[in-house]
């Protein structure tokens, strides 16, 4: 049985994922070309509303929460949002710590020692297809 988190138990937290499909259904409506511009946003903002309201529950992790939000407790599955992460992804999965280690071990070398006031994106390419 899987758990459930406080949060679930939530009225508004139930009408926020109404409006995410809902949300979802419009954009499917939008021209192809709006894919990822128009759409994409119109989903992350509704997206967001439930995303903020699970965040504000306290008492589990973000690594919990993340498996709640992006796979299916049943089935295993990617959830919606976990879908249109890895559509948004060019590399096409999410990332593992291991996908840290050269990031890491080069800021932790002479070769980054003039480095300073940089945000290394790690993210399988995200940001900089997704719209953000």
């Amino acid at each position: 049985m899987a758990e459930t988190y406080k949060f679930q138990k939530l009225q508004v937290y139930q009408s926020a994922l109404d409006y995410v499909d809902a949300v979802y259904e419009l954009t499917k409506l939008l021209p192809e070309r709006e894919k990822f511009n128009l759409s994409s946003q119109i989903e992350r903002a509704a997206t967001s509303i439930a995303l903020n309201i699970a965040e504000g529950s306290t008492g589990q992790t973000d690594a919990e929460q993340n498996r709640f939000l992006l796979t299916d407790q049943k089935t295993g599955e990617l959830t919606e949002r976990g879908r249109s992460i890895i559509a948004h992804t060019p590399m096409a999965r999410f990332g593992t710590p291991a996908d840290l280690v050269g990031a890491v071990l080069w800021l932790l070398s002479s070769a980054a020692a003039f480095v300073t006031g940089i945000i290394v994106p790690i993210d399988g390419g995200f940001s900089a297809y997704s719209g953000i």
